[in-house]
C-alpha cells in the first residue's frame, strides 16, 4: 500500500501568538495548501500546494535550513521528537497552516507515533467536520476558526461552522474569529447564535492586525464585547496576535 506523504511548509518554535494559549512555548508545524481565501492571512505562502520545507535548527533563532518535500511518516515523527526542536522544552505541539485538516489521512498515522508525549492543539478554519472527526481522537485541543464575510471578503458557511462545532464538542477549546472595522451587527448576531448552538465555548475577539492602531475601532471592540455577553457568551476576550508585535514567527 502506498504510504501516505505531506508537504510541511515549515516546523519551528515560538510563543503561542493567540488565542487563550498566549505566551505558552510551543512547536509549530505548519502545512501548505488552504482551502479558504482569506484576504487578511498572514501566511500566503502556506497557501501554495508545495515548496521546501524549513526547519529551525535553534528554537526561536529563524535559523532555518530547507529540506525537499514531500515528507513522509518517519520523517515528520523525527523532526518533531528530535531534541533540537524541541531544546528548551515545548508547552505543546501546535498543528496549523494552511489548513492541517486537508491532510487528514496523515495525521491518522502520524499522531498515534507521538504517543501523546505533548498536548496537541489544533488550529483550523473550523470547516472540514468529517476530517475533523477521523482525527479527533489524537487532538487535546481545537483552535477554531469562524470566518467573517467582512474580514475575509469570502461567503460565509454558518452551516459548516455549525457542524463542526458539534462534532469537535468538548475539544473546542475556544472560537477565534478575526474582525475587521467593516463587521456588520447582522454578522455578530450569527456569531452569537452559532456559539450559543455550540455549548459557548470561549469566544476570541481578533482584531485583523494592523487596526489595533485606530482607537475607535478599539473602543467598538469593547461594545462588541459587552453586547455578546448580553446575548448569552459568559466568556470573550479581545486578543490581537502577539507574535506579530514581537517580531516573531
Amino acid at each position: 500500500m502506498e504510504r501516505e506523504t505531506v508537504s510541511v511548509m515549515e516546523i519551528f518554535t515560538s510563543l503561542q501568538g493567540e488565542g487563550p494559549e498566549l505566551g505558552a512555548r510551543h512547536l509549530f508545524v505548519r502545512f501548505y495548501g488552504c482551502n479558504r481565501r482569506c484576504v487578511y492571512c498572514d501566511t500566503e505562502a502556506a497557501l501554495k500546494l508545495s515548496g521546501p520545507c524549513r526547519i529551525e535548527q535553534t528554537p526561536g533563532r529563524g535559523d532555518f535550513r530547507e529540506r525537499p518535500n514531500p515528507l513522509n511518516l518517519e520523517e515528520v515523527a523525527h523532526l518533531i521528537l528530535s531534541g533540537s526542536v524541541q531544546a528548551g522544552g515545548i508547552d505543546a505541539l501546535t498543528l496549523t497552516g494552511g489548513e492541517p485538516l486537508l491532510y487528514a489521512p496523515f495525521l491518522r498515522e502520524l499522531l498515534p507515533l507521538l504517543d501523546h508525549r505533548f498536548p496537541c492543539l489544533l488550529e483550523t478554519n473550523g470547516l472540514l467536520s468529517d476530517a475533523l472527526q477521523s482525527v479527533l481522537p489524537w487532538i487535546d485541543v481545537v483552535s477554531m476558526d469562524v470566518k467573517i464575510p467582512s474580514a475575509t471578503g469570502e461567503a460565509a458557511d454558518w452551516e459548516g461552522h455549525r457542524r463542526f462545532l458539534q462534532t469537535g464538542g468538548a475539544k473546542i477549546g475556544y472560537v477565534k474569529t478575526v474582525l475587521s472595522p467593516d463587521v456588520k451587527e447582522d454578522e455578530l448576531h450569527l456569531l452569537a447564535e452559532l456559539i450559543r448552538s455550540g455549548g459557548c465555548p470561549p469566544l476570541v475577539l481578533q482584531p485583523v492586525s494592523g487596526s489595533e492602531r485606530d482607537r475607535s475601532w478599539i473602543e467598538r471592540l469593547f461594545d462588541i464585547q459587552a453586547g455578546l455577553r448580553e446575548a448569552g457568551i459568559d466568556s470573550v476576550r479581545i486578543i490581537p496576535q502577539v507574535h506579530k508585535l514581537l517580531g516573531v514567527l
